[in-house]
């Protein structure tokens, strides 16, 4: 900052300042009734208004006791390193209020001349309503007191109270101990941090009275217990033994039986189911994490094409519990916006939880949906649905697209563009759907900087190169080394419709096509 009159006074920056920290009073509660002030500019912020003149200010919120001068050298101008105001009363907007006050000189952790204060004053009932449970449930009383024993809150006692304890804490701050005059027990402790001391006063007669009563349901429950404990074990030892002394042979037949290593035959049972337990548990964990990682290898061997066979598809997809709507559907790729190519831990990590609430959100609007990370900014998904008609499919892909950009804008201001192929008419055509997607994420997604939905029908693309991508090439290639026939006459069908029907390639190319 520089002086006041080498700079003209920016109002909005100042404006856009101010309803940027009143974002910080809906977070906490005792961030509620906080304020700016700049030396430069003389003026204050708080939540989301500018007041060009501290006096201006003073006029609403001041303390009831402490002149605009008094307030503007000692609060304002003077330098604080994270002090406390002990209680005052206060005037919040015409609102009369008892206050503790935080003040924090700006920059922080310097002692050369002040640049601007940070003031936050916090309504000494916000921090007794912490306190309320000890009146309400013992009849007690408690407070707080500064480290020169100025009450900074209070429930249940008044202030002449406070002074008198204060001075027979003196001794020892750290104490629990019982007043003999009103019959209490007092409980203090110093706090090493900023030298307050907390504390509580409890009458004994409310802890007497709880006491006693568990203590006559305890021998209550303690003989009835036992009675009947004692009368169920005579009752059903004989018949509970036969059991058990099978269950015995079992385990000794299974484990091996070591006397020298076991107390009774009870800690050799003990020992040997809790191995049992754990290994099983721990067998559940890993088959857990393994399943997850097994789902997303199959979603991407869907993607590129690896699984030929519909039957192995289906059988896969039963094996890991992914359900499809039917064998017609969409793919697409989600990428969020605004990052490009910058890289690093910050970076990473907000991209992380972007595709994790994506996902998620995405899972809540279709159950059914699969999809899988691409890289750090992408998602890929494959939508199921039960219908063939075109139109009916794009629908629904508009509809979940829409529904899932207005859902994370609102709640996270995630801003997402989706690339979409043409709709597939089995599995095996999931590759060529996301080929497409991915298609029109290259040749598009350049030109990208707000929320789109990009259809790969709808993209300009090449007329004078043809439709014949090396992943295609090596798919088919295995189809025919695996004996697919079927699967291979229908990509060449495909390339053929995307090439002769969907382009208008010139006669070179093709011929350059068929020669390939």
């Amino acid at each position: 900052m520089a002086k006041k009159d080498s700079y003209q006074l920016d109002v909005y920056s100042l404006l856009e300042t101010s309803r940027y920290i009143s974002t910080y009073a809906h977070s906490n509660d005792f961030l509620d009734d906080f304020y700016l002030y700049f030396k430069n500019y003389d003026a204050v912020l708080k939540g989301g208004s500018v007041y060009f003149r501290a006096d201006h200010f003073y006029e609403l919120y001041h303390y009831d006791h402490l002149s605009y001068d008094e307030w503007k050298k000692t609060i304002l101008e003077a330098n604080h390193q994270g002090e406390i105001i002990p209680l005052r009363s206060y005037s919040s907007n015409k609102r009369n209020l008892s206050v503790i006050t935080y003040v924090q000189s700006l920059p922080f952790n310097t002692f050369s001349e002040s640049l601007g204060t940070a003031v936050v004053t916090i309504d000494h009932q916000q921090i007794g309503v912490l306190l309320e449970g000890l009146t309400k449930q013992y009849g007690g009383w408690a407070f707080i007191a500064d480290k020169e024993g100025n009450p900074l809150t209070m429930m249940g006692i008044g202030e002449d109270g406070i002074g008198d304890i204060i001075s027979k804490l003196e001794s020892d701050i750290n104490s629990t101990f019982e007043l003999e005059d009103n019959e209490e027990m007092l409980i203090s402790i110093e706090s090493g941090f900023n030298g307050w001391n907390y504390v509580a006063g409890i009458p004994k007669e409310g802890l007497m009275k709880k006491a006693k009563m568990i203590k006559q349901i305890t021998w209550a429950v303690t003989g009835s217990t036992l009675f009947i404990g004692v009368f169920i074990c005579l009752l059903l030892a004989h018949k509970e033994s036969t059991p058990i002394n099978n269950l015995l042979h079992v385990v000794k037949e299974q484990f091996g039986s070591d006397p020298s290593n076991h107390k009774s035959e009870f800690d050799f049972l003990h020992g040997n189911i809790s191995k049992l337990i754990v290994n099983n548990k721990t067998l559940e964990k890993e088959l857990s994490s393994q399943n997850e990682l097994l789902k997303d290898t199959f979603i991407k061997s869907l993607l590129n094409g690896e699984v030929y066979s519909p039957k192995g598809i289906a059988n896969r997809a039963e094996q890991l519990q992914i359900f499809f709507r039917g064998e017609v559907g969409i793919v697409g790729i989600l990428q969020i916006n605004g990052y490009g190519d910058m890289e690093n831990r910050e970076i990473h990590n907000e991209l992380s939880t972007s595709r994790f609430i994506l996902k998620r959100t995405l899972r809540k609007l279709e159950p059914s949906i699969l999809m899988t990370d691409l890289n750090s900014d992408k998602v890929a998904f494959i939508l199921t649905v039960d219908t063939e008609k075109e139109e009916v499919i794009n629908n629904e892909a508009t509809r979940l697209i829409e529904s899932l950009s207005s859902s994370v804008v609102e709640s996270y201001r995630i801003a997402v563009s989706a690339f979409i192929g043409n709709s597939f008419k089995g599995y095996q055509q999931i590759n060529r759907s996301y080929y497409e997607a991915r298609e029109a994420f290259d040749l598009v997604s350049t030109k990208i900087n707000e929320r789109k939905m990009i259809w790969y029908k709808d993209i300009a693309r090449e007329t004078n190169i043809f439709y014949y991508p090396i992943d295609l090439e090596l798919r088919l290639i295995n189809l025919l080394n695996a004996g697919e026939a079927s699967d291979a006459k229908d990509i060449l069908k495909q390339t053929f419709h995307e090439n002769l029907c969907e382009k208008e390639l010139s006669p070179q190319i093709v011929g350059s096509y068929s020669k390939k």
